[in-house]
C-alpha cells in the first residue's frame, strides 16, 4: 500500500492524571462514598503543593528565666555519611523558609537520631534551653476524652498535620533563641522547631482557635492529628 493511501491512525488519548491524593487510604470506605471525598480533596489540593503553608492562629513564644544566661555551643562532632544529611536537611530548610543565616551569640550543636527503616533525624540539642523555658500551661487533651464523641458516629475521617509545627512561626524577638551551629554554618529559625518544650503547646492551642466552633461536636484534635466524625454520611 503506498503511503499516502494509508488510513489516517487514531488518535491515543493521554492517560489519565493520577489525583494528587496518594495519601488517602480508602480501606473500608464504600465505593459511592469516593466520589464525595475526592471533591473537597480537588477542592482544597494546594494544601499538598509541597509548599509550607502556615497557621496564623498564633505564633510561638520563648520566654526565659530570669536566672537564664545564653550559651555558646561549638558543634558536635559527626562523620562524612551524617554531615550530608545534616546538609541536605539545612538546604531543605532554607529552601522551604524555615531556617535562616543567624549572627546570634548564643547556638545548639545539631544532633542526628537513628530512626527505625535506616532513616535519619536532624535535630537540635535544645536541653538547655528547654530546662530554662518557662513552661506554657495550655492543657492537651485527654485521651479517653477526646474519644468519647465517636461513640455514636458512623462516618469518621483522620487527617494528619505534616509538618505541622513548621506552620506556625516563631516570634521574631525570639529567633536568636533558635540558633542552632554545624559544620554547615550557624542558623536560626523562623518556624516553630521539634523538641523544643511548650511546641506541643503552641500547636494544640492553633488548632483549637481554628476549629474552636466544632471541637467535641464533629471535630477532635490531638496535636497533629484531626478527626472528622458524624453521625450521617451528609
Amino acid at each position: 500500500m503506498d503511503m499516502a493511501e494509508r488510513p489516517p491512525e487514531t488518535p491515543v488519548a493521554p492517560p489519565p492524571k493520577e489525583r494528587e491524593t496518594r495519601e488517602v487510604i480508602w480501606a473500608g470506605v464504600p465505593d459511592e462514598l469516593h466520589c464525595k471525598v475526592h471533591g473537597p480533596f480537588d477542592q482544597f489540593k494546594r494544601m499538598w503543593s509541597g509548599k509550607l503553608g502556615e497557621l496564623k492562629a498564633t505564633t510561638h513564644d520563648i520566654q526565659l528565666k530570669p536566672d537564664a544566661k545564653p550559651v555558646y555551643s561549638a558543634p558536635y562532632r559527626s562523620g562524612p555519611h551524617r554531615r550530608l544529611k545534616i546538609e541536605k536537611q539545612v538546604k531543605r530548610m532554607l529552601n522551604l523558609g524555615a531556617t535562616e543565616a543567624s549572627d546570634a551569640g548564643c547556638s545548639f550543636p545539631v544532633v542526628v537520631v537513628s530512626k527505625p527503616g535506616g532513616h535519619f533525624r536532624v535535630c537540635v540539642d535544645s536541653r538547655w534551653k528547654n530546662e530554662r523555658t518557662v513552661k506554657d500551661v495550655f492543657p492537651i487533651p485527654r485521651m479517653d476524652d477526646s474519644l468519647d464523641p465517636l461513640g455514636d458516629a458512623t462516618v469518621s475521617c483522620t487527617l494528619h498535620c505534616n509538618s505541622g509545627y513548621w506552620k506556625i512561626r516563631l516570634a521574631a524577638e525570639d529567633r536568636d533563641y533558635t540558633t542552632f551551629t554545624s559544620h554547615a554554618g550557624l542558623f536560626r529559625l523562623l518556624r516553630l522547631p521539634f523538641g523544643m518544650v511548650n511546641a506541643p503547646a503552641s500547636f494544640q492551642r492553633a488548632l483549637d482557635t481554628i476549629l474552636s466552633g466544632f471541637l467535641l461536636q464533629t471535630h477532635l484534635v490531638y496535636l497533629g492529628d484531626v478527626i472528622g466524625f458524624s453521625r450521617t454520611v451528609d
